[in-house]
């Protein structure tokens, strides 16, 4: 949220009038003093009443056309379209402020060009089409600097850094912020530094300099010390927030950076609601939404979202819509309603693939415009200089009246004239084939980025397919192979009750164990095909309980005396999941650390199962002394058939099978060795309350 630099009704009115007083008379005034009254009101009511701005405004512009006056049309349609542009109906501004300034420009109304040239810019700029915007931008620069004061150019020069952060140029959106900074400083321009050093903060908050980013925050309030106007409060609350939320996503531990995010957020939310702006409340709200959608709480991130929403409906500002549709997508990602949140995608891609290639050749252009801009100064100057060689050829003609001298000086003259066009034709060329190049290497990311897409959507298909005929693979071959294991099975028992020869014996008790292995491996392939297919369910998880079930089932299948299960479970939200799936992870994880205990005599062993919540997660931790890790990539554990040790009797199934359900989750499980020399299994879920889940 950048800041715009625009002119206010201090640029053609008085500084305080009396609203009250203004409205009694109105009815009573005609002519040239009703024109005057209605622009008053309409710029100093907006504050306090946006519709009775807007009534007033269209009068005004009514008046004005009637009177065919072509300052007062202009000036009517220039005070009606702000009014229009501060509540971001900008393309009915757009429909005011160009018909003005082509008057303006018949008329010869130099400071209401300026002004119609600066609020052109800033609407096209709130509609995302940054081409137009700095076209605009830099006419008015052109203009501001022969006509215009020190204050107007710094106004420009800060409005040309707004449009390059739009287009994600930080570095050369700085440049300018600081050509602007220090215009204001050299001429003592109070006006407007605050502005120019939250720009410059957002800046560096994109940069990942956050150092430098809260420097100029702070350098901001202490500019409007001690009383500062209500965008400083608005924007350099949001500016902190954002480098307290980048800190957050970057470790989603750190609670202090979560909390000073959101505490800046609903300051600078709260502010804009004051103020009436629009825009700052949408983004207040689209980033608040982000932050919780970070840190896990989804009710609070759904109601941030929907609030953004209602406001950003029949509005043009795109960017806005673009970043609320994606939170919608993850929301939905995040609550296991995909068809929502493929319907959120959609909407996100079709605007940001309408925005892309306009903002790719707005790029171009803008850069494009910088070079003209040198190219034409470059020229100005050589014209300076040749009209100063004319200037002194003349006076030497007026002095001397030699006619030899005056040949010799149009002979040079000549020549340098013949130089300088050589060269602008030279630039000329070289600026039309460097357009060339550009158009020629646009098409062809275009059709790039076509291709790519295309092929991804094949891998897509071909990936599911896959997919889909692996799970239906290993149910059916699991159920074709368990009938003949039963029967088996069932041969091995009656031989073992006719056969008397203890080889014989030993063989079939063998075989009967290596059955059983077989149909234990069976089992757990049916249950990763279910996992794999199930729909996740939302039910309420008791995990004392859960952990108490599932050691007591480790207690009845037997295991040393001298083994102590250790646990510490500490939720304190409501947490929503799928039952078996959780049991699944814990049922996996405990018999895993018990099966791989230590056999050693001088070790006790011991198994500890520790349950968290942090910020929006839950922790689940089973550590054991047992004998260890010893693969170089212990990550290879989770995938299906490897083995950690040769104690494993479900042919390495089972920590495959945890994995499975975790990402099932949405969660994730890391395997590590502690400083301790202990063996860690560690898995992260995000908690999803129960108004969400439901």
């Amino acid at each position: 949220m950048c800041l715009l630099v625009a002119f206010t009704s201090n640029a053609f009115g008085q500084s305080e009038r009396y609203l009250d007083s203004l409205e009694t008379i109105l009815p009573a005034l005609q002519g040239n003093e009703r024109f005057q009254t209605l622009y008053d009101l309409t710029f100093d009511i907006f504050d306090s009443d946006h519709e009775k701005a807007l009534v007033y405004g269209s009068e005004l512009n009514e008046v004005g056309m009637l009177s065919g006056d072509s300052l007062k049309i202009v000036r009517a349609k220039l005070a009606y379209g702000t009014v229009m542009r501060k509540i971001e109906r900008l393309d009915e501004a757009l429909k005011l402020f160009i018909p003005a300034l082509h008057i303006a420009q018949r008329n010869d109304l130099k400071k209401e060009e300026r002004f119609l040239l600066n609020a052109i810019a800033i609407s096209y700029n709130g509609r995302a089409n940054y081409e137009k915007a700095l076209e605009y931008h830099f006419q008015s620069l052109v203009e501001r600097e022969k006509y215009g004061s020190p204050a107007e150019v710094s106004i420009t020069l800060s409005n040309i850094g707004l449009v390059f952060y739009k287009l994600r140029n930080y570095k050369e959106a700085i440049s300018y912020y600081e050509k602007a900074l220090n215009l204001k400083r050299e001429f003592n321009d109070k006006g407007g530094i605050d502005r120019v050093l939250i720009n410059i903060a957002l800046c560096y908050n994109n940069l990942q300099d956050f150092k430098k980013a809260r420097t100029a925050i702070q350098q901001a309030f202490d500019e409007c010390s001690p009383k500062c106007p209500s965008y400083v409060e608005i924007d350099g609350s949001h500016a902190l927030g954002k480098t307290y939320l980048i800190e957050f996503t970057n470790d989603v531990t750190d609670k202090a950076a979560f909390d000073s995010a959101e505490y800046n957020f609903k300051r600078s939310h709260k502010a804009s609601v004051v103020d009436g702006n629009l825009r700052s409340q949408i983004e207040n709200n689209v980033t608040l939404s982000e932050l919780y959608l970070k840190s896990g709480n989804l009710k609070a991130a759904s109601d941030a979202l929907n609030a953004a929403n209602d406001l950003v409906k029949g509005t043009s500002i795109n960017e806005m819509k673009m970043d609320v549709f994606l939170n919608y997508s993850e929301l939905y990602n995040r609550t296991g309603n995909y068809e929502q949140a493929a319907f959120f995608q959609k909407k996100y891609i079709a605007l940001k693939d309408s925005l892309l290639h306009s903002r790719l050749n707005e790029i171009v252009s803008a850069h494009t415009s910088i070079n003209e801009r040198e190219n034409l100064q470059t020229i100005a100057f050589k014209d300076s200089v040749i009209e100063r060689q004319q200037s002194l050829t003349i006076a030497i003609v007026i002095i001397a009246v030699l006619v030899g001298l005056l040949g010799l000086v149009l002979y040079r003259n000549n020549r340098i004239k013949n130089r300088v066009n050589a060269a602008l034709t030279e630039a000329k060329a070289i600026i039309e084939d460097q357009n060339r190049q550009l158009l020629n290497s646009n098409i062809h990311l275009d059709r790039e980025l076509k291709e790519r897409n295309a092929d991804l959507e094949k891998a897509n298909e071909s990936l599911t397919k896959a997919n889909e005929e692996l799970d239906n693979f290993i149910y059916k071959t699991s159920h074709d192979i368990r009938g003949p294991l039963a029967t088996l099975k069932g041969m091995c028992n009656v031989a073992l009750l006719d056969v008397k020869d203890d080889l014989a014996i030993s063989y079939l008790h063998k075989l009967d164990i290596t059955a059983e292995k077989l149909n234990s491996i069976l089992t757990r392939l049916l249950v990763v095909n279910q996992i794999n297919s199930s729909t996740v369910g939302k039910q309420p998880i008791d995990f004392d309980q859960m952990v108490t079930d599932v050691i007591n089932i480790q207690v009845k299948k037997g295991f040393p005396e001298q083994l102590q299960i250790k646990t510490r479970i500490k939720v304190q939200a409501d947490f929503y999941s799928d039952k078996e799936f959780i049991r699944i992870i814990l049922e996996n994880l405990i018999d895993n650390a018990i099966k791989f205990r230590s056999s050693s005599s001088r070790i006790e062993p011991f198994v500890s199962v520790t349950i968290d919540q942090v910020s929006g997660f839950i922790f689940i931790k089973v550590v054991d002394n047992g004998i260890g890790i010893r693969q170089k990539e212990p990550g290879k554990l989770f995938q299906m058939f490897s083995r950690g040790s040769e104690r494993s009797q479900t042919g390495g199934i089972g920590l495959y099978i945890t994995k499975t359900a975790v990402e099932k989750l949405h969660g994730e499980i890391r395997l590590r060795t502690t400083d301790e020399g202990f063996t860690e299994f560690f898995v992260q879920l995000p908690i999803e309350t129960a108004s969400v889940a439901g």
